[in-house]
């Protein structure tokens, strides 16, 4: 890693156990002390020192944000911890011009690169503009509000290096945080990303997924108009126009997951333009596809509605979702019914 320059991130913070972030040069492996990471080294968040290279990137990683100064700094910290890995980093703030602010005196002197959007537009509006600005050939993307695990973007680097031509992404496992951590081994098939992506996209959620540069701009890039599931309706693009995704069922991501979920409305909205937008070319290939990929937009709708503890509107779309699909949804929609009977004891 010849001519590598470190530089360091620092911010106030209260003192906390250290650990080590290792790092490989010419001359070795070296270890660079560093600060927790939230999880990562066993401890509550810390802004601390922790190195980020100012070198040539092996990767750009996008962090979209509109909210937490702390939350995005955590982020940014686990994307600099990366074991291995020259990353360019870089924040597109979404309308939130004093955020953006904060941010560049927080990052001065470091090379994170913060952009601000000043309309909101939202977060593919916002991912959009931060592929254009990277200049590596490889994007990665980070919700702010979420953290890698240290080897995130090697283990991205080396699913890309060992893929077939027609790979344009790749993809990891990821841990669930909410009031408990649930830990997803999403697995995958080889060569049938359509089929997959026709049950739902867990397969890979926004902070999980790398893709080349060339295929997002290729692609037109993610859909501003979608509020909700934008990184769905991409894949599905990809998976229609013939492109494969390389994925590791290691989790290497943690997913925050709030207490409420996204409004049921902008849901539901989504899952019908993604419908409107895929299902004749989904059916094209298969009606049976057709069938899978229409229940996995109901069934989505009916988990918005559980999220947001609207249990019975919950019922119909969950209920439709296994009418379309009975096998993978039958389960889901006597769980359902079941929280429905216990909420209402009946």
């Amino acid at each position: 890693m010849q001519g590598a320059v470190f530089r360091s991130l620092h911010v106030q913070s209260r003192s906390l156990p250290s650990c080590d972030v290792s790092v490989r040069t010419e001359a070795g492996t070296s270890r660079i002390p560093t600060r927790p990471v939230d999880r990562l080294c066993g401890g509550p968040f810390s802004t601390g020192w922790l190195p980020l290279m100012a070198a040539t990137p092996a990767i750009s990683v996008v962090i979209p944000t509109h909210r937490s100064v702390t939350n995005t700094l955590r982020a940014i910290h686990s994307v600099a911890a990366q074991e291995f890995v020259e990353a360019e980093i870089i924040v597109v703030v979404d309308g939130m011009s004093q955020m953006a602010a904060s941010l560049r005196r927080e990052l001065r002197g470091t090379s994170v690169r913060v952009l601000n959007q000043t309309d909101a537009m939202g977060a593919a509006a916002a991912r959009n503009r931060g592929v254009k600005e990277a200049t590596s050939s490889l994007v990665s993307f980070l919700d702010s509000d979420d953290v890698w695990l240290p080897t995130m973007a090697n283990t991205q680097l080396q699913l890309m290096s060992a893929s077939s031509p027609n790979v344009v992404g790749a993809s990891t496992g990821y841990w669930l945080e909410g009031s408990r951590s649930t830990e997803l081994r999403p697995g995958r098939s080889k060569d049938n990303l359509l089929r997959e992506l026709t049950r739902g996209c867990a397969l890979a959620p926004g902070s999980t997924l790398c893709i080349r540069r060339s295929a997002w701009l290729d692609i037109g890039g993610e859909d501003p108009r979608f509020t909700r599931l934008e990184d769905w309706d991409l894949l599905l693009r990809l998976a229609l126009a013939g492109s494969e995704l390389a994925h590791s069922s290691q989790p290497l991501a943690r997913i925050s997951r709030s207490a409420r979920g996204p409004g049921s409305a902008q849901v539901e909205q989504s899952c019908q333009l993604l419908l409107k937008n895929h299902l004749g070319s989904v059916r094209a290939k298969s009606p049976w596809l057709g069938h899978a990929l229409r229940a996995a937009c109901l069934y989505e709708i009916g988990l918005a509605h559980l999220r947001n503890r609207e249990v019975l509107r919950a019922v119909l779309p969950v209920m439709a979702s296994a009418m379309c699909d009975p096998l993978p949804r039958a389960a889901a929609a006597m769980r359902v019914l079941k929280r429905v009977r216990m909420r209402h004891g009946k």
